[in-house]
């Protein structure tokens, strides 16, 4: 996330160092200097930082796409740099803190209470109205956040939800409805420049992983402007008078509602890709000037594109291969293609927004050809899972994983009822041969949902026949039939892929699939 401020700052000519715990991190090959430091140790950095000071001058500091302002605000304040004060930065940092800054200002935020461990569950349950969500007050990236709609849930919640909590801190706020977006703005002293606004697209309800996002979003001017304005407010509530500041907000039933307001510009992708594709405006360049004490540039659109950018993920397993990068790569109108995981690495589905395996940006004159690309680019993508492991197994059949993230569901009558009247699987012991036949489940044909990366449920299947040599036509020694559809319809292509390998590969097909079929039922 920090590569476009590096490039941004180099192509001005700046000398850039860089710190983090890592020196291998991507992007420390662009900087002139690394230094090895936990960004999250603010005075350790800042111990760094007196050192290069006292030889060479740093004219600024900064980040983008982390929740780590509070160590750039730390730094300035100490070396006299340009910037916000610490107590700032700590305010737009903490969610609680962030809360009760706003409420106080009277800016429209959800409804919350804090949880340190010490109060009664039950009693703030009953200051709250079902559902709520939970939050740790300090991370990023949804991770630990989740939807609860019953007292047992939160306080299992409030367990998990605590384990990604650096300060053992959380909030429970009501549940705000509605379309969620994203909004990028540099502060100069004088005015708040809006450097754009995109739509987030959310999934995996009662987590909030964001598939994707789209931008310049299309909800209608009037929508766009309380959006904008409940965004500067909350800038100018927080005291963020100098730097960049990004917002998540919510256009509910009763208007925008804030969820989050950062002193930092905005990760996923947004600040350092979509934004600038979409306007030609670049916040990460703009946002460098302020931090040096420099004058930003005027922020006139120099073209209008749309940008989407989008996620694929894994259901759980091991990569055996992946397939498809040069020509998802290739297509026209995708800008980048973000590979995060490699042959041998183990995935899971994910619950917060840093376990997903890539991410592709694409760019064009509609709306319509930039989501076609970045689609069509992810249906390029397969990851092949090893067969046989347990913990896919665990997925498509057992109880864990609750139903809300299949990748398919059946939406026909008809095709409810045949698949759950289909065998398990059945053998003819007078058919040779063929090891595999899938009973076919009669008017697939006319289903049009679609899994978590937007392909249809027809073409999906169509993919698991021609990726196993199968169809439902060659008369089989074993015919698989509800086994089949309950992996294909919670794993989509990659579910239907795995069982079948899965089967192939085994010496006792049979055994296998009482196997599985025996992990369902329990």
């Amino acid at each position: 996330m920090q590569i476009p401020s590096i490039k941004a700052a180099k192509n001005m000519g700046w000398e850039v160092i860089v710190a983090d715990r890592d020196v291998s991190v991507p992007g420390a090959d662009l900087a002139d200097k690394i230094i090895q430091a936990d960004i999250a140790d603010k005075n350790l950095v800042l111990e760094k930082a007196v050192e290069i000071h006292a030889k060479t001058p740093i004219d600024g500091v900064f980040t983008a796409g982390t929740d780590f302002s509070t160590t750039v605000a730390w730094i300035a304040d100490n070396l006299g740099l340009p910037g916000i004060p610490y107590a700032t930065a700590l305010d737009a940092s903490d969610k609680s803190r962030m809360r009760k800054v706003l409420k106080e200002a009277g800016l429209p935020v959800p409804e919350f209470v804090v949880f340190t461990g010490a109060e009664d569950i039950e009693a703030l349950a009953g200051e709250m109205k079902f559902p709520v969500v939970v939050k740790p007050v300090d991370n990023m990236g949804s991770r630990g956040i989740k939807k609860v709609e019953s007292l047992i849930d939160l306080k299992t919640t409030i367990r998990e939800t605590m384990k990604y909590s650096r300060s053992s801190r959380l909030i429970i706020e009501n549940f705000i409805e509605g379309a969620e977006f994203s909004i990028d703005a540099v502060i100069d002293g004088k005015k708040i420049h809006i450097c754009g606004i995109a739509e987030r697209h959310i999934m995996f309800e009662p987590y909030f992983i964001e598939m994707g996002h789209t931008i310049p979003c299309e909800p209608g001017k009037k929508i766009l402007k309380e959006i904008s304005d409940s965004f500067k407010q909350g800038i100018i509530a927080l005291g963020i008078n100098r730097g960049a500041a990004k917002g998540d907000i919510k256009y509910s039933p009763n208007g925008a509602v804030i969820v989050e307001i950062a002193a930092r510009l905005s990760g996923g992708f947004m600040s350092g890709w979509t934004f600038p594709y979409s306007s030609g405006i670049n916040p990460a360049a703009e946002a460098l000037k302020i931090a040096v004490g420099n004058e930003p540039g005027d922020f006139l659109p120099g073209k209008k594109m749309v940008s989407a950018e989008r996620a694929f993920i894994s259901i759980p397993g091991k990569i055996r291969n992946i397939t498809g990068i040069s020509e998802a790569g290739s297509l026209k109108n995708v800008k980048n293609l973000f590979i995060r995981v490699n042959t041998g690495d183990f995935v899971d589905l994910p619950l917060n927004n840093v376990e997903k395996c890539g991410n592709v940006i694409a760019c064009a004159e509609t709306r319509e050809k930039a989501v076609s690309a970045a689609e069509s680019s992810i249906a390029k993508l397969r990851l092949f899972l090893e067969p046989g492991l347990s913990r896919t197994a665990i997925f498509l059949f057992g109880k864990k994983y609750p139903w809300f993230l299949d990748a398919f569901r059946l939406n026909r009558e008809k095709n409810k009822i045949c698949y759950q009247n289909m065998a398990f699987y059945t053998k003819n012991i007078r058919k040779t041969g063929v090891k595999l036949e899938i009973l076919p489940i009669p008017d697939i044909e006319s289903e049009s949902d679609r899994d978590w990366h937007g392909e249809d449920i027809v073409s999906a299947f169509d993919k698991v026949k021609l990726q196993t040599s199968l169809n439902t036509r060659i008369s089989g020694e074993i015919k698989i039939g509800k086994i089949f559809w309950q992996a294909f319809l919670r794993g989509g292509v990659q579910g239907g892929v795995w069982l079948i390998e899965t089967l192939m590969k085994t010496e006792n097909i049979e055994e296998k699939l009482e196997e599985m079929k025996k992990l369902w039922i329990e």
